[in-house]
């Protein structure tokens, strides 16, 4: 997965205008969780995986999911990206962009991919 992960790249471009503060992020060494039917009940097909993260510093951005999944026996190994950032974020697998996600995208819809719940300190129990 480690070797999968090193193919893969990201870059924010961040919120100046303009995007002149585009930065390619670092890959974290370690997976921050590692999943599979041995130690996790996924409810999937999910054989083996981890979740990967592209940083700026340590501050997280793009999370990056690789699983491997059986297929006539075998595993067959997929990722996926994930947004950890309202920056504007690309990804590449071997150079290759494969993923992008808008700067600043609309967090107030509930079933949509990036929503914030704001309330008040004081009004929670």
């Amino acid at each position: 997965m480690k070797q999968l992960a090193r193919r893969c790249t990201g870059v924010l471009e961040g919120f100046n205008d303009g995007n002149s503060d585009r930065q390619v992020l670092r890959l974290l060494p370690k997976p921050i969780f590692r999943f599979g039917n041995s130690n996790v009940k996924t409810g999937g097909d999910a054989v083996d995986g981890a979740i990967f993260v592209f940083a700026q510093g340590n501050d997280p951005e793009i999370l990056l999911i690789i699983e491997a999944t059986l297929a006539e026996g075998q595993p067959v190994w997929r990722y996926a990206f994930a947004r950890a950032s309202s920056a504007k974020l690309s990804a590449a697998f071997d150079g290759e962009t494969v993923w992008t996600a808008n700067k600043f995208p609309d967090d107030s819809v509930a079933s949509g991919p990036h929503f914030t719940v704001r309330q008040a300190i004081d009004s929670i129990d």
